[in-house]
């Protein structure tokens, strides 16, 4: 698995922040990285957008930020269990 830096992966989720319709200037959205797990590192995106519109919002963060990282090359680590038999 390729690995990439924590601002390479910050950019490409500020990146797809900047291009998500709904999503208020202030306060400003927020990227970081809240977790060193096992196998992956987890990171908080954080906007503010009007009440009507979280869902769209939420929504299209989720898919576009996930289209955005595999663009990117940026592989999402799913857990995975290697059984041996004797």
């Amino acid at each position: 698995m390729k690995t990439h830096s924590i601002d390479h992966v910050k950019s490409v989720l500020t990146r797809v922040i900047s291009e998500t319709p709904n999503v208020l200037p202030k306060p400003a959205p927020i990227v970081k990285l809240v977790e060193c797990g096992d196998s992956s590192l987890t990171y908080m995106i954080r906007v503010w957008c009007n009440s009507s519109d979280y869902w769209d919002v939420n929504w299209e963060l989720l898919e576009k930020g996930k289209r955005a990282l595999d663009m990117a090359g940026i592989e999402i680590p799913y857990p995975q269990v290697d059984v041996h038999m004797k």
